[in-house]
């Protein structure tokens, strides 16, 4: 196993020499081919993140008219590589399971429809019973844009409280997260329509927008629940 590692290492520091030598001379068929075994060099060492990125360099400096079988080989290592990460990962992790169904929820032309459904999945798989989404509103504060186990009048009333409370640069800095609600002064005696209870488990997460704007994802679990801590 020592000598199969070592010659895989080997292997690499060849073929990053080789990249580098045929990029120099512009020799892009030759480099995207040096970038292809690279890559499933890397794939062998268990790196997939730098696998991934030799495949996405050899795929960038290779048009199809160059080496249309190339090309063809690459993709198809591609869609190896997106393959196994679901079918192989989906089997034993929760993760990746979920990204593939993101992936499918992503695929709707109803964006509104798409991230309730992502905030179901979401809620389903970290165990949660109720959750929301909350983004800018366009004449300032918040405004709910998805919610589940509440509605979203609760559920901006909730938020809006939080963040009178924790204040929106702390909410907006990471994420915050308490398990017994009851010995949090930020989560403790909220009004009882917005039912946190002493024992909810809360976690507050923020979400990046495009524009720069910090969107929140808010999710809890009341003592009720018998599933345990929040899931990954």
């Amino acid at each position: 196993k020592g000598k199969s590692r070592g010659t895989l290492d080997e292997s690499v520091a060849y073929l990053r020499r080789a990249v580098a030598g045929f990029e120099s001379l512009s020799l892009a068929p030759n480099t995207a081919r040096a970038l292809l075994e690279l890559s499933r060099s890397e794939l062998l060492r268990a790196l997939l993140d730098e696998a991934v990125i030799h495949l996405d360099h050899a795929a960038s400096i290779l048009s199809p008219e160059d080496d249309p079988g190339l090309a063809r080989e690459i993709e198809e290592f591609r869609g190896e590589i997106e393959r196994g990460l679901i079918e192989g990962s989906a089997a034993q992790s929760n993760e990746f399971a979920a990204f593939d169904e993101i992936r499918n929820a992503l695929r709707s032309d109803d964006a509104e429809a798409a991230l309730q459904e992502i905030l179901n999945l979401t809620a389903r798989r970290t165990g949660a019973s109720r959750g929301l989404v909350a983004t800018p509103a366009r004449q300032g504060g918040l405004e709910v844009v998805a919610a589940c186990g509440l509605s979203t009048r609760v559920g901006l009333d909730l938020m809006r409280e939080l963040e009178r409370r924790i204040g929106h640069e702390r909410l907006a800095a990471a994420p915050v997260v308490t398990s017994r609600a009851g010995g949090d002064e930020r989560f403790r005696d909220l009004p009882a329509a917005m039912h946190v209870g002493p024992r909810t488990t809360v976690a507050i997460m923020p979400l990046s927008l495009p524009s720069g704007q910090t969107s929140f994802l808010y999710l809890d679990r009341s003592e009720e629940g018998a599933l345990g801590p929040f899931k990954q």
